[in-house]
């Protein structure tokens, strides 16, 4: 199966199998800071889960269960959007 990935770059994505799992989820971590930084989210919980993440790598069931939540509450209001059921604007649900 082609991960979305391959289709921008197949290089990238043979060096992200081949490499090990603390350098996978270094690239994850710098990926995520990147996303955060061009998305412009500001929210506490995120940003201190990424600093958490910088630290140490690790992350309480209890964090992650808020995130998932957090993703949840997200995935409606973009879906709400996609569904003409929201005053949000184009940016907001992208962000």
């Amino acid at each position: 199966m082609m991960k979305r990935l391959e289709t921008i770059s197949k290089g990238l994505a043979v060096k992200l199998v081949t490499a090990s799992p603390e350098q996978r989820r270094k690239v994850s971590i710098v990926a995520c800071d990147l996303a955060l930084q061009t998305a412009c989210i500001d929210l506490p919980i995120i940003l201190e889960t990424l600093e958490q993440l910088l630290r140490n790598g690790k992350l309480s069931q209890e964090r992650i269960t808020e995130l998932n939540k957090l993703a949840a509450e997200f995935d409606e209001k973009y879906f709400d959007f996609q569904d003409g059921n929201s005053a949000i604007s184009q940016a907001e649900a992208l962000q």
